[in-house]
């Protein structure tokens, strides 16, 4: 059986952002990177909500020795997302 962890990364996103759009980029990171495992299968929720902001939890099980490079990434995909407007 191999060892797994779960690598949670929790930030906020501006209401004024296009949530779908970030939600689609964190998802397609998600289903794209061969270290996140399939099961459990990972997961984005809003875990709080302002009136500036959304924050939302991204919890996504790898192996063991994974975990903080697939957070790192997950972290860098999200200012890649966050930066990148669609015109």
């Amino acid at each position: 059986m191999t060892r797994s962890r779960n690598s949670t990364a929790v930030f906020a996103v501006s209401l004024c952002e296009d949530l779908d759009r970030i939600l689609a980029g964190i998802s397609a990171f998600l289903k794209k990177d061969t270290r996140v495992l399939d099961e459990p299968a990972p997961s984005v929720n809003t875990s709080n909500l302002t009136d500036k902001i959304v924050e939302l939890s991204v919890h996504a099980w790898c192996g063991t020795g994974d975990a903080e490079a697939v957070r790192a990434d997950l972290m860098r995909q999200l200012q890649i997302v966050l930066h990148v407007k669609e015109n």
